[in-house]
């Protein structure tokens, strides 16, 4: 009889021990799936919010194109080459800030694509001011841009757009 106790406390220990373990492994498969479905659920919510940053960025480029721009905000070509120059500097800056925070929403690399866009850009306008006499008119100005933005072999915000894009599409 003794035996037959042991044995009957060992099968329920066993019983007890397997049956833990099962639920162990249930209660874990239960958080992992949990785990996943709040995960597809940030990412069903914030794609949206990602695709949106990619477009306004994208707009950004295409707004301080120095082509675009310089067109846009030549509304007196009798203005000073420096004034036209400044009016474009102070329209990049404030594109620049009315969308710094969508870098939240791409990935570092593509947020220093569109900075090092933003900086090729000045650094055009900069070269075409220093290309002209100080006393310069605006479509002076204007004209020593398309020059330079033609004779490049790369333009400023191409590359960035190109780069915005393909990352873009990756998410799709």
């Amino acid at each position: 009889m003794n035996w037959e106790i042991i044995m009957a406390w060992a099968i329920a220990f066993f019983a007890i021990l397997i049956l833990g373990f099962i639920s162990y492994r249930v209660m874990k498969h239960t958080e992992k799936t949990h785990h996943f479905s709040l995960v597809r659920e940030r990412q069903r919510l914030s794609f949206p919010l990602r695709m949106q940053a990619y477009e306004r960025l994208v707009i950004f480029l295409e707004r301080i194109n120095p082509i675009a721009l310089s067109k846009r905000l030549l509304t007196n070509p009798n203005i000073s080459a420096r004034q036209h120059y400044l009016n474009m500097i102070n329209t990049i800056n404030a594109e620049l800030e009315h969308n710094i925070s969508q870098q939240i929403y791409v990935s570092s690399t593509a947020w220093e694509e569109v900075l090092s866009a933003r900086d090729r850009v000045v650094a055009l306008l900069n070269m075409a001011l220093k290309s002209l006499p100080a006393n310069a008119k605006a479509k002076d100005y204007h004209s020593m841009i398309l020059k330079l933005y033609m004779e490049s072999e790369e333009h400023p915000t191409k590359n960035a757009i190109e780069f915005l894009k393909e990352e873009a599409r990756k998410l799709l």
